[in-house]
């Protein structure tokens, strides 16, 4: 966040019809909990069985974020795109666009860790390494169950240049509106999407 910027404010108005729209897409192998991830934040429920996702779902969630003395509304559109190695062929389509990439791996399996450099060199190569992205470790919640180390983590950071991270609960709900919001902030103030 710019030194100069207050925190932003958590408030939401979905009946704001001047929004702005900005698109970001959440990426990820499959069984992180990307679609958990969405419906916890949207519609604040959770599904306890697992459907993959085939293709993409897109989600809308209007949001107000207030960056110094100045409200921005916004309309979030979030993708959330197949993990499946059998759809990389069709993400090209569903990452044109985006203004915001958040990359998720699970906390309880170190492979999803190490298979994020190549999401983020996948999302580089169709054009969006220049947009701001978010590192989420999901499943913050199965602490007994952690398999992922603290320094993993920084070395994952480090290789693909992603400097902020969150840890979340799509269960519990932890960490997961601020880091849809921290990706909304960083939208708006590197000026990925000008304001209206």
């Amino acid at each position: 966040m710019s030194e100069n910027l207050e925190p932003i404010s958590f408030v939401r108005n979905a009946k704001d019809r001047k929004s702005i729209p900005a698109k970001i897409i959440i990426i990820g192998d499959p069984k992180v909990g990307k679609t958990s991830l969405i419906l916890k934040y949207v519609k604040n429920q959770i599904d306890s069985e697992y459907l993959p996702t085939v293709g993409s779902r897109i989600s809308k969630e209007p949001v107000k974020l207030l960056l110094g003395k100045e409200i921005i509304n916004v309309s979030l559109l979030i993708w959330d795109i197949a993990g499946q190695k059998q759809f990389k062929i069709l993400r090209k389509v569903y990452y044109n666009g985006a203004k915001g990439v958040i990359l998720v791996f699970d906390l309880t399996n170190p492979q999803t860790l190490a298979n994020l450099p190549d999401w983020h060199t996948e999302a580089v190569g169709f054009g969006l390494g220049n947009v701001p992205m978010v590192l989420v470790g999901n499943k913050d919640d199965l602490a007994d169950e952690r398999a992922v180390s603290e320094e993993d983590v920084n070395q994952v950071k480090e290789s693909t240049g992603i400097a902020n991270y969150f840890e979340t609960s799509a269960l519990t709900g932890t960490r997961v509106t601020e880091m849809f919001y921290s990706i909304a902030e960083q939208i708006f103030t590197t000026g990925t999407i000008k304001r209206r």
